[in-house]
């Protein structure tokens, strides 16, 4: 798959490995999605509930990592409905001190609030609430503040240095 030779793929590899060890202390239970449960946006399914786990972003490919911004997916690559429209119950984000658990339905609504998809910029870096597209894709991209993803109800799993051994 063409996709796995990127950077961001393997990163995102490595924070879902991170998360799982901090999932699997809160419920021993826990497991990893089935790839047709991946097709819908989940990558773990626990007592919680279903949950796509999301590192922490750049502005483009260029820029270190932040934890001040997030992208937001309303359309993949290939045109289909974006992450924000999956059927996971929870999106994990990674924060420094372990990762916060939003209800996906309280973030897309949040989202389509903030975010004005109609004014389309053409630079990552200027796509804070406006749409921007990645050339040759169909997707449909947008940022928003980690700020306001905290503004929603959320649930901490912190980071305990055993769990990452």
């Amino acid at each position: 798959m063409y996709w796995m030779k990127y950077k961001t793929w393997a990163e995102g590899c490595s924070v879902q490995d991170k998360f799982f060890k901090v999932l699997k202390v809160q419920d021993p239970q826990a497991r990893e999605a089935t790839l047709e449960e991946q097709y819908q946006h989940i990558d773990f399914v626990s007592k919680l509930g279903t949950i796509d786990v999301k590192g922490k972003e750049r502005a483009n490919r260029r820029m270190q990592t932040s934890s001040d911004i997030q992208w937001i997916e309303f359309r993949g690559n290939t045109g289909q409905p974006g992450w924000i429209y999956g059927s996971q119950d929870f999106i994990a984000f990674e924060r420094n001190y372990g990762f916060i658990l939003v209800k996906t339905v309280e973030l897309k609504k949040m989202a389509e609030n903030l975010c004005n998809l109609g004014t389309k910029v053409y630079k990552s870096t200027e796509a804070l609430y406006k749409g921007y597209s990645r050339k040759d894709r169909k997707d449909l991209l947008s940022m928003v503040r980690m700020e306001d993803i905290l503004e929603l109800p959320y649930k901490i799993l912190k980071y305990d240095i055993e769990d990452l051994i």
